[in-house]
């Protein structure tokens, strides 16, 4: 290895974990900066879980052929930048072909579980890229990555929770963007082919559901100025569903001078921001257990009041909200939970009041796109359908008026798609990834899309308007 060099574009917590790495399987030690002759292996920080079978065989193959090579369907998280110096060619692993997972740190997520891990095992910069793997496929691995590595006995379904029937495994074709370390050899959700529901079939303790929803996972603007020009400035640019927001407006514009609406899960209170700049003489609040003190106050700036704190509980029994939302939140609760929670919902609002909820829809095929429907295994407890939810909203007292569908993955280019060209299990599909991520590159072609797709109702987001009857 005197002909190579080593070199980490960065710093950071990962470094030293990758300087371990590189000497303990190449016997080396990582450059300052890159040189400028003999071969050149220039590493990143968010990848920090280097395969090293990959790259000794790439080295080899830039020794032998003078060329720069980039890695082609390895698992993210284990190659190397470049191997080489100049335009690189490929070279193909068939890593993420076997196991289509995802070890890259930079979500806050990976970072965490990776974090977790390298707390539990002082030796995990000396693993094996196959013993690595070996553990994340495992019974103990997998329970670990759902629990993001927090230290909690998780609760095991082999029947579905909703009907005790037995379930069939699913299993992923795309790497999970959130959570990262699953594989596509082990089944974490199940289908019910008895009532309809799909499942997390390893899910953490009701009691012990916080943990998901941390700083670290759901960051908020952090100065008064950031909140601010957040709020000033709501579009499709920083709010993730604005377009499922959009598409109910016509339920607040409709609302009568001093209505009442509430937001419940309100995440950082978009919604009800956008919904007290369209009717400003209603009366809007959010419900949301970890609003920021700044958030919080420039809500209430804006006329918004805010419930900080469990939402059991805290909404009224006296029937005196018009509407009522829950935005991609139904999904995060335990199946035996949603009647008692649309009974709170029902409770709280008057008689033919609207309850709106929206999470995605197993049913539909852009939910399947990029295994949509599987994004963030551990918060994502149910994945749900109008047929599994119309029955426990009738029970609770509601009729769906008016069903609807949005797509996040279509709202803008080089984001889903460009993730799925990289992470996709095939060839196949990662091309099919990124021919579309090249029509949403045209914005005319795009906003045809997604209009064709509203016009047939179609989208990985089901959005169901529900009557209090």
């Amino acid at each position: 290895m005197s002909d190579v060099s080593f070199y980490l574009n960065g710093q950071g917590e990962a470094a030293a974990f990758i300087a371990r790495r590189i000497k303990k399987f190449f016997g080396a030690s990582l450059a300052i900066r890159p040189p400028d002759s003999g071969i050149v292996v220039e590493l990143s920080v968010q990848n920090p879980l280097i395969d090293e079978n990959l790259l000794a065989a790439m080295i080899d193959a830039s020794r032998v052929t003078g060329h720069a090579f980039k890695a082609v369907d390895a698992i993210p998280g284990t190659d190397p930048v470049q191997v080489g110096i100049g335009e690189p060619h490929e070279y193909f692993s068939n890593m993420q072909h076997r196991y289509c997972t995802n070890f890259s740190i930079g979500r806050p997520n990976r970072r965490k579980i990776f974090g977790a891990m390298e707390m539990r095992f002082s030796d995990l910069s000396e693993w094996p890229i196959e013993k690595f793997l070996s553990f994340v496929e495992s019974e103990d691995g997998v329970d670990f990555v759902i629990a993001y590595g927090e230290p909690i006995s998780l609760e095991k379904f082999s029947t579905c929770p909703a009907c005790h029937n037995v379930p069939q495994p699913l299993f992923s074709g795309t790497s999970h963007p959130i959570t990262g370390f699953l594989t596509k050899n082990v089944s974490i959700y199940s289908h019910c082919i008895n009532c309809g529901l799909t499942f997390l079939n390893r899910q953490m303790p009701k009691a012990e559901l916080w943990r998901y929803y941390q700083d670290y996972s759901y960051s908020s603007p952090q100065s008064v100025r950031e909140v601010w020009e957040f709020f000033q400035n709501l579009s499709e640019d920083n709010v993730s569903h604005f377009a499922n927001y959009v598409a109910v407006t016509k339920y607040i514009s409709a609302l009568q001078t001093g209505a009442r609406v509430g937001d419940i899960g309100a995440g950082n209170g978009e919604f009800s921001v956008l919904a007290k700049q369209a009717r400003p003489d209603v009366e809007v609040t959010a419900f949301e257990w970890r609003f920021s003190t700044i958030v919080s106050e420039e809500l209430n700036r804006r006329g918004v009041v805010t419930v900080i704190g469990d939402f059991e509980g805290a909404l009224p029994t006296s029937g005196c909200f018009q509407i009522l939302t829950a935005w991609e939140v139904i999904e995060h609760l335990k199946v035996g939970d949603l009647v008692p929670f649309f009974g709170m919902i029902k409770a709280a609002l008057e008689v033919g009041g609207y309850f709106i909820l929206s999470t995605p829809d197993f049913h539909s095929r852009y939910a399947r796109a990029l295994d949509f429907w599987a994004t963030a295994p551990g918060e994502h407890i149910s994945v749900l359908t109008r047929q599994f939810l119309e029955p426990l909203l009738q029970k609770a007292g509601f009729e769906i008026v008016e069903e609807l569908h949005e797509s996040v993955m279509l709202k803008r280019p080089n984001e889903w798609f460009a993730f799925g060209a990289t992470t996709d299990v095939h060839f196949s599909s990662k091309a099919a990834s990124s021919i579309i991520n090249d029509f949403l590159e045209d914005v005319a072609v795009r906003e045809r899309i997604r209009q064709n797709a509203r016009d047939r109702n179609l989208g990985s987001e089901l959005i169901l308007v529900c009557r209090a009857v």
